[in-house]
């Protein structure tokens, strides 16, 4: 359904929504929640329970007409009846608390015609056109609840699809992206200040010999290497060109290999390092089992496996940016909302910088959590880092009133112990 342009007017939203279904459907004037996202008439409004004397939103309280009192339902014993009504799948019904009869919600005894103000029990406040249901449905609307849908329009979006199958795209869409990834990396403050830092302080100093997985351009196995250890970066996509080719002109000793981390096995011995990294990848990496399972067989016992992650509860695409006035400058002005973070589904990130999608494969903290100690992993570590406060004033649009707030990634510190 599009929502574009609801509640401009400040026409009551629901009006205008029900009005896109049922052409009789009147459309009132809002009198309530004038100055919010969602302006609404008296009839939309919010109605005061006779037992606990809250204010309830309409589709949370129902009308007895025996007892002629309302039952809220925080009050009345509820349950959840589906029904495929307005934009709606479902209702609650509500035990009324005087007689013990079982009513519907406001919002769905609005299309049965027995609403309190449709069959005269009550009289609404103001100027009101009272709906009787008298059509047939103008179309059959999607059963996406379009209070979501409303959400979903105020978030900056970026734009995204659920794929079922993208089985050998990887290097394909890596290949795409490459150059304009790899010009963008040296530059980003979240690397410099946030991730890198909390990478190398969960290394141990002392084993020097690395292996770098997806190393993509080598901006991360480059300060590997400018720590001391002995590095070697892998990458399945032409991103490493980029690494080779600066290892060239500016040599540190890195060895540098087109290889995807399925195939790690294929090329090293049996414990060949002591430690293996992989900075910002796993989360785009389909088969995290496999992945493991070849970091186990070419980590040396006791050693340090560190990634860093986007942050599956609090970065794209689970949690989406709200911003009001959604051209405000100020970060104080924007929110997010959380959504579908138990979907586990492999996602195309249609970033609007990148000349092609991004892959992405959306996993719960548990999901991580679960599948290193499986593989043989201790999780000795987990930080989410944060900015210093000179940080947020040296880069304020990044950071101030932002990541200062809530954080976009996660680091771990595991040893493996097989």
């Amino acid at each position: 359904m599009d929502l574009s342009g609801l509640g401009t007017t400040k026409q009551c939203i629901y009006c205008e929504v029900y009005n896109k279904i049922h052409v009789d459907y009147p459309v009132n004037a809002a009198e309530v929640f004038t100055n919010t996202e969602v302006p609404r008439c008296t009839f939309h409004g919010q109605y005061i329970c006779s037992h606990c004397e809250s204010g309830k939103h309409f589709n949370g309280v129902a009308w007895c007409g025996s007892c002629k009192q309302f039952t809220c339902l925080n009050c009345g014993e509820t349950s959840v009846v589906d029904a495929n009504f307005l934009v709606y799948d479902y209702y609650y019904s509500i035990r009324c608390m005087g007689c013990n009869e079982t009513n519907p919600t406001l919002d769905f005894a609005e299309t049965q015609g027995i609403h309190p103000y449709q069959i005269g029990d009550l009289r609404p406040s103001g100027n009101i056109m009272v709906w009787l249901p008298l059509t047939t449905v103008l179309y059959e609307p999607s059963k996406k609840l379009w209070g979501k849908a409303l959400l979903e329009s105020m978030t900056i979006n970026v734009r995204y699809e659920v794929v079922e199958e993208i089985e050998g795209e990887s290097k394909q869409i890596w290949d795409e992206n490459a150059e304009r990834w790899a010009s963008l990396i040296p530059s980003d403050v979240n690397h410099k200040y946030l991730i890198i830092p909390q990478m190398l302080k969960y290394l141990d100093s002392t084993k020097k010999n690395i292996l770098d997985i997806a190393c993509g351009e080598g901006n991360f196995t480059r300060q590997l290497a400018m720590e001391g250890y002995t590095v070697t970066g892998l990458d399945i996509s032409r991103l490493v060109d980029f690494a080779i080719q600066r290892e060239e002109r500016e040599p540190l000793g890195i060895t540098y290999l087109k290889l995807s981390a399925q195939e790690i096995t294929t090329n090293f011995e049996d414990n060949s390092f002591d430690q293996v990294t992989c900075n910002m990848a796993l989360m785009d990496m389909d088969s995290l089992d496999l992945v493991l399972d070849n970091i186990a067989q070419v980590i040396r016992p006791g050693g340090r496996f560190v990634f860093s992650i986007t942050h599956p509860i609090l970065a794209w695409p689970v949690t989406r940016t709200i911003k009001l006035p959604r051209d405000s400058e100020h970060n104080e002005d924007k929110g997010w909302i959380v959504d579908n973070y138990n979907r586990e589904l492999p996602m195309k990130l249609h970033w609007p910088i990148m000349p092609g999608p991004m892959l992405f494969y959306p996993r719960k903290i548990s999901t991580y959590v679960t599948k290193l100690a499986e593989k043989g992993f201790v999780l000795t570590g987990l930080a989410e880092p944060e900015p210093a406060e000179e940080l947020t004033r040296k880069y304020p649009r990044d950071m101030l009133h932002d990541y200062d707030r809530t954080t976009q990634f996660m680091v771990f510190q595991t040893r493996y112990e097989g």
